[in-house]
């Protein structure tokens, strides 16, 4: 069960965080991180949900690597936040991310 300290940790979250989505305390989720205790198919479900990603991955399972998407575990993370956004929204951060490209290569640029 480190590996969802590793998703938690990777996403910038605190363990309270996820304990607050899934309506538990925070030593209850603890439990759950560290293996003295297993959710239910339900809790399974809702933190599947809360990492945007499969109860395979969640419970570290899967046929090939898990890291065959080629994304990590914060890429995966910002994918999520990224598609909970509306489009205005997404339509905002793809101009964000365009400034900060242009900035970057300009940046480059003086460098060369």
């Amino acid at each position: 069960m480190n590996y969802w300290k590793d998703i938690r940790e990777d996403r910038a979250l605190h363990q309270r965080d996820v304990a607050e989505y899934l309506g538990i305390s925070r030593s209850a989720y603890s439990n759950y991180e560290n293996g003295t205790r297993s959710p239910n198919i339900g809790t399974l479900k809702k933190l599947a949900e809360f990492f945007c990603i499969s109860i395979d991955e969640l419970l570290d399972y899967s046929p090939g690597n898990r890291r065959e998407s080629g994304l990590s575990s914060k890429e995966k993370g910002l994918l999520c936040k990224y598609r909970n956004l509306s489009a205005d929204g997404q339509l905002r951060i793809q101009k964000q991310l365009d400034l900060e490209l242009e900035m970057e290569a300009e940046s480059m640029a003086k460098v060369w």
